[in-house]
């Protein structure tokens, strides 16, 4: 009797497993129909398909190339040229470019009783001489400005003379410095890389800009070393620079801005990333004696998002040492900047507050770019770096206190822009400028080598130095075209 149960379990499991096959055998029989009746857009979507879909290159620009290169093509594609070896094993791949930015503007700004009318024009133009993709040489000339004065023509007020065109042009250097990587520059003194020999290096005429330029923002001869990738207090990485200054040092006042050629300076810059902030903390001491004063600046900075909003809060600060000039007087200046992307748009909100205790003075500043409120503060804190055109809003920290609210709006697939702010500034001991503005900049892209910029700018004065100006309303228009070489 079992032996006959055990027969019949026997064929039952036999016949079940036939059956199994059976119903794999024909899902696989439909699946392969299904598929040869799929469309070849199903086929395409599918996740499972194996069908190559090659690079979508559709509304992706072609190559900008730069004003000249020889050698390699500038982010261009094909072989590399093998290059040559070095003493200490670095393998050279040397090329060449010429590339730069061409800035015209006609602009007309000041008050109803005193405006200002002029055409100025700016040239930046480099030559970067690659040697491998971390170590170069960059040579730069501004041939159309000098010391804050601009090529163009002057339409009003004309000068005692009648001659209103001015012409500055000149070959002078303005930037010619080497940088590159110790390691990389003498890879046979660490093979396999296990002595952490990677320090950045740079020496010769350079731009230098610290806490978003409000400590300094120069272009200036110093020789630097860096080294980044520490995982230092905890951090995910954190970032030191020591750098000598010696030479090109312009230092400002309230009024004006002074070439120190027998300045020199010496620079600590940190830079701590975490999990949660970025935190910067820069000291600066800078030796010039007599001519405009010894002085320490420091800063200390924190950028971190608080749940949607990006929030930087940026303390810096001057301390003269020895004899005190207006190029170095004490003081303190305390800025908050907040700002988001509103929901459901790719548009951005922004609010920027500061309060300036005493007469803040930063360690170096270029004569084009302004006061130490510019341009963090805002477009109406910003003046051009074109001409004679300032900010609508005085950018002197001493003694003052205000913002900007602005809004900034990107659309016709981000290649315009519409900026608009509302913003004022309160010298709290009856010193400097009171007054309010509002402020607007288009920009638009026009092919892929033109800018072209509008501003505009309107605005009330109730107090200088605690004087009611004759004058009280301010206003500012331009028209900007600028060329990508």
């Amino acid at each position: 009797m079992e032996t006959i149960i055990s027969n019949i379990v026997c064929r039952f499991r036999a016949i079940k497993a036939v059956l199994v096959v059976l119903l794999i055998a024909q899902s696989a029989g439909m699946a392969q129909e299904n598929k040869w009746n799929l469309s070849d857009e199903a086929l395409r979507r599918s996740r499972l398909s194996n069908e190559v879909i090659p690079l979508q290159l559709d509304g992706v620009p072609g190559r900008n190339g730069p004003f000249i290169e020889i050698g390699e093509n500038f982010l261009g594609s094909g072989n590399l040229q093998g290059g040559f070896t070095i003493p200490g094993g670095a393998v050279w791949q040397p090329y060449f470019i010429v590339f730069g930015n061409l800035r015209s503007g006609l602009q007309t700004f000041g008050t109803s009783k005193r405006p200002v009318q002029e055409w100025a024009n700016r040239l930046d133009l480099f030559g970067n001489l690659y040697l491998t993709f971390t170590e170069r040489i960059i040579v730069g000339i501004r041939p159309l400005d000098k010391k804050g004065i601009f090529t163009g023509y002057t339409f009003r007020p004309g000068t005692q003379q009648g001659i209103n065109v001015k012409d500055e042009l000149n070959a002078e250097i303005t930037t010619l410095f080497f940088e590159g990587d110790f390691g990389e520059l003498f890879p046979d003194l660490d093979p396999f890389d296990k002595h952490g020999l990677d320090f950045g290096l740079s020496v010769g005429r350079q731009p230098v800009s610290f806490q978003e330029g409000v400590l300094i923002n120069d272009n200036i001869d110093a020789a630097g070393i860096t080294r980044i990738n520490m995982k230092w207090f905890g951090a995910i990485n954190f970032r030191w620079s020591l750098m000598y200054g010696w030479n090109k040092i312009n230092r400002r006042s309230a009024t004006i801005n002074l070439e120190d050629n027998k300045a020199q300076l010496v620079g600590l810059f940190t830079e701590l990333d975490n999990r949660a902030s970025t935190i910067a903390i820069d000291a600066i001491y800078v030796d010039a004696k007599d001519s405009t004063g010894d002085g320490i600046y420091g800063g200390i900075s924190n950028v971190s998002r608080i749940g949607s909003m990006n929030a930087t809060i940026r303390i810096v600060g001057s301390y003269p040492i020895g004899k005190e000039t207006d190029f170095n007087r004490p003081g303190a200046l305390l800025m908050a900047q907040l700002g988001w992307t509103p929901v459901s748009t790719h548009n951005f909100l922004y609010l920027n507050l500061f309060a300036g205790f005493d007469k803040y003075r930063s360690a170096a500043r270029d004569p084009a770019v302004g006061g130490p409120l510019a341009p963090s503060a805002g477009v109406l804190f910003s003046g051009a770096g074109l001409g004679r055109f300032g900010s609508p809003l005085s950018n002197i920290a001493d003694d003052v206190t205000g913002g900007v609210l602005g809004y900034q709006i990107f659309f016709a697939s981000n290649r315009q822009q519409l900026v608009f702010e509302l913003g004022g500034r309160y010298g709290y001991k009856d010193t400097g400028q009171s007054a309010a503005a509002f402020g607007m900049r288009y920009q638009v892209a026009l092919g892929q080598r033109f800018l072209v910029q509008i501003d505009g700018a309107g605005g009330y004065v109730f107090l200088v130095n605690n004087v009611k100006p004759a004058d009280q309303t301010l206003y500012g228009a331009r028209f900007e075209i600028a060329v990508s070489l």
